[in-house]
């Protein structure tokens, strides 16, 4: 049963991680690069909530918090348990997203 587009949307986003899969990955496979560096503005635009960061301690741990944007990511950064830097980190989550979704090539290669 679904009970609305914005829960299914949602649900859709973390699927990958409650499976085991790679959310990032998957969604980088459909879009497509461009070879020229973002403008600052387009770095700090903000995402839709499914294309957003959702912060896990674990497969299957969502913590309830999501970035859409590289302000909020940072802001989450500081709240968020250190099993979860943990976790993203080891998978290169950070990485992926900066550069697949927000299109920061340079900080993703920084935090490597």
């Amino acid at each position: 049963m679904v009970t609305g587009t914005k829960d299914y949307k949602a649900s859709r986003a973390i699927r990958p991680y409650l499976s085991g899969g790679n959310a990032l990955s998957r969604r980088a496979e459909t879009k497509q690069q461009s070879s020229a560096k973002p403008t600052g503005s387009y770095l700090l635009r903000t995402v839709p909530h499914d294309e957003g960061f959702h912060f896990f301690t674990d497969l299957g741990k969502y913590t309830g918090l999501t970035a859409t944007n590289t302000v909020e990511f940072a802001e989450q950064l500081q709240k968020i348990p250190i099993q979860s830097v943990i976790f993203h980190f080891e998978r290169h989550d950070f990485q992926t997203w900066l550069r697949e979704i927000i299109g920061d090539e340079e900080l993703a290669e920084k935090i490597e």
